[in-house]
């Protein structure tokens, strides 16, 4: 199981993938693992975890078991039981990238930044195609303010998975934070083809066209923004 997001793009899924589970010593654990796997399929968290629990008393250090309850507790934010139950699930299985990843969501967004970016230059270098490794190590260096850091990061995330799109727009933020508003406008736009128009996504694109004092363009685009949010003040003032 894991979870591929971050505070302010966060990505609330979880799915299972391959490389993430591993093979249960008993088959009443595998059962009880996939009726879990698939209670938390269809919502019903308390079933799922209420399997999990079966597995923990059969095996308490059961990984599948482990990190299930560790990803439910990150969507539920509860982020000390969650670092609990990942830490316990890293602790039987070192070398899983996304368990990584998740862990260190669940450091992040515990509002513990260091063991969060430890956590995901670990899956990096167990993965460096783990695109989620990339992208969320790389919101935590734009947060702190670390912009040529992040770009660096940003630019793995893109080469991992080209079309996502928080990750070319946190690209696009960044590119604009530190004054390239022209390589910040080709990024905005590759979003708006890839994902979906919005006001903020224009707004932001409007900023950087007149921070380039191309202000036809910029009128244009805070009048697109206008049309998708006409409640927006701060966009009309840009206009007055």
């Amino acid at each position: 199981m894991i979870l591929v997001g971050c505070v302010g793009n966060t990505f609330s899924k979880s799915t299972f993938i391959p490389d993430s589970m591993k093979p249960d010593k008993s088959s009443k654990c595998a059962a009880l693992i996939q009726e879990a796997h698939q209670f938390h399929q269809q919502g019903e968290m308390a079933k799922a975890e209420a399997a999990c629990r079966k597995v923990q008393k059969l095996e308490p250090l059961n990984f599948n078991a482990l990190q299930m309850l560790g990803a439910m507790a990150l969507e539920s934010k509860n982020y000390k039981q969650a670092i609990k139950f990942l830490t316990a699930a890293f602790n039987v299985h070192r070398n899983i990238p996304g368990l990584n990843v998740n862990l260190g969501l669940a450091y992040k967004d515990n509002k513990q930044p260091t063991q969060a970016k430890a956590c995901f230059e670990r899956a990096i270098k167990l993965d460096p195609n783990f695109g989620p490794a990339f992208y969320n190590l790389a919101f935590i260096l734009a947060e702190e303010d670390d912009l040529h850091a992040s770009f660096t990061m940003l630019g793995e995330a893109e080469r991992c998975r080209p079309d996502h799109v928080p990750t070319l727009e946190l690209l696009a933020n960044v590119l604009k934070r530190l004054g390239y508003f022209t390589e910040a406008i080709a990024h905005y736009r590759r979003v708006l083809e890839v994902g979906s128009p919005n006001a903020e996504l224009y707004f932001a694109i409007g900023h950087c066209y007149q921070a380039n004092e191309a202000n036809q363009e910029a009128v244009e685009t805070y009048e697109k923004a206008i049309e998708l949010d006409p409640a927006r003040i701060d966009i009309r003032a840009k206009l007055a």
